[in-house]
């Protein structure tokens, strides 16, 4: 199984398509899914932007490119899975949890606490799903009771602690304590470095921030920001492009793809 793994896509579903087919061609394999730590930017029009996401889109249309994708125009080469992020249309989420928001069923929305099974032939991936960023690193309750929202929402994350399910990937969009930026603390969320540490992925994959450190590992688990200035990213986007690999005999492997 190859599964591509992205950052911060901001609306560019296109260039992050073009991405993978890309490496297809030079690689002469073929993705067999794609996963997404957030800030996928499915935006369905100007009215439903945040304010930030309005600024960029003011200097970069493609910050609504998505929308082809929810009215069916484009549809999706490969089967791919995100979470939320800050920074989405969250009216647009909270009725898609666990299924695709696009006509053509590629483009799935993993719900916040759930895992979910890729098959391929005899091979299975296990993800669990962890959307939203830490709110004031967990000091004061979060503003919303919903559990689709900007922040994390911490029913979701207990049930993943409390449950500890095994898994292959953990996705998320906020880092782990201090592992969001190289030269910059604090970062990240100690909720998340302690649900790494309970449930131990064979990885961990996250987004938000642009500048992150180097893979790193929490014990058994790798850990990579998606959003790694030294690999390719889509264009004009933090998202970077990384390769997951589960067939080889070594074991299953993780590199970023060189600029």
């Amino acid at each position: 199984m190859i599964i591509a793994v992205f950052g911060d896509v901001h609306g560019n579903l296109g260039g992050m398509y073009e991405l993978c087919q890309g490496w297809e061609k030079e690689n002469r394999q073929q993705i067999d899914l794609v996963l997404q730590t957030g800030d996928m930017g499915l935006w369905g029009s100007f009215e439903h932007m945040d304010k930030a996401t309005r600024k960029h889109f003011a200097k970069d249309e493609s910050e609504l490119a998505a929308a082809a994708y929810l009215s069916g125009e484009k549809t999706a080469p490969i089967e791919t899975w995100f979470i939320h992020g800050n920074h989405e249309d969250f009216s647009l989420l909270c009725h898609k949890e666990g299924g695709a928001i696009d006509p053509g069923g590629k483009i799935i929305f993993l719900a916040s606490g759930s895992v979910r099974e890729f098959h391929k032939e005899q091979q299975r991936l296990r993800v669990a799903a962890l959307g939203g960023m830490e709110y004031r690193f967990g000091k004061y309750p979060i503003p919303s009771n919903q559990r689709v929202q900007k922040y994390l929402y911490p029913p979701c994350l207990d049930r993943l602690r409390e449950e500890s399910p095994k898994v292959d990937v953990l996705l998320l969009h906020d880092a782990p304590l201090n592992k969001g930026l190289r030269n910059k603390f604090p970062t990240g969320s100690k909720r998340l470095t302690e649900l790494i540490e309970t449930i131990r992925p064979c990885f961990a994959f996250y987004g938000h921030y642009d500048d992150p450190p180097e893979p790193f590992r929490l014990g058994p688990t790798s850990c990579a920001g998606m959003n790694f200035t030294k690999a390719k990213r889509i264009p004009h986007r933090d998202g970077a492009m990384g390769i997951l690999q589960t067939w080889l005999s070594a074991g299953w492997k993780f590199h970023f793809v060189a600029p």
